[in-house]
């Protein structure tokens, strides 16, 4: 499945590389220039540009994990950068109509890790 969002519409049955459907979001302003979100089920993939690298952010809402470039952030120093592209994807699902279902849950684990690596 392409989930190329800003050149297609929302693709709400296509088959993933997993064998389940998932949905590529529609272009949205809330989605940075370059950026994807696409969905799978319980999970959300949030891909983006930063600088001159490509990154993702992987919400799996069934499990309460985060991964930032294929690493669960629980086990990362997280740095300004990094946070910013979390906290990036905290306000897309906020703000984007097809992904909002996954905000507070997301904002949720997101705050839970954030305090638990301060103590």
């Amino acid at each position: 499945m392409s989930i190329d969002s800003r050149k297609s519409q929302p693709d709400q049955g296509s088959q993933t590389t997993g064998g389940t459907s998932g949905t590529a979001f529609g272009p949205s302003t809330s989605i940075p220039q370059g950026a994807r979100l696409a969905s799978f089920g319980e999970r959300v993939t949030y891909t983006f540009v930063q600088g001159k690298e490509v990154g993702s952010v992987h919400f799996d809402r069934t499990r309460g994990e985060i991964f930032l470039k294929g690493h669960n952030i629980r086990h990362m120093e997280l740095e300004a950068p990094q946070m910013q592209v979390l906290e990036e994807m905290r306000l897309i699902l906020q703000r984007d109509p097809q992904a909002r279902h996954f905000a507070e849950s997301y904002g949720a684990v997101l705050d839970k890790i954030i305090i638990e690596k301060s103590k």
